[in-house]
């Protein structure tokens, strides 16, 4: 958002570009679940992509107190 764009439209201009034989994929890293929520239909277009793993790692834990303890 703090560069006028998300990422799921990042994401869909770097498959957009990666070459149908999968000698190029793409995995996606951490991200926090809260923003997996907000654009779940759109990670889950991307993540269907065949040059796309299908593995997406969602930490559970929280960087709030009462929930770590």
């Amino acid at each position: 958002r703090d560069i006028g764009t998300n990422l799921p439209t990042l994401l869909n201009a770097i498959v957009a570009v990666l070459p149908p034989d999968r000698s190029t994929m793409l995995r996606i890293g951490m991200t926090n679940p809260p923003f997996i929520l907000e654009h779940l239909k759109e990670i889950a277009a991307v993540l269907n992509h065949p040059c796309v793993y299908t593995f997406l790692h969602v930490p559970v834990q929280s960087g709030s107190d009462p929930v770590l303890t």
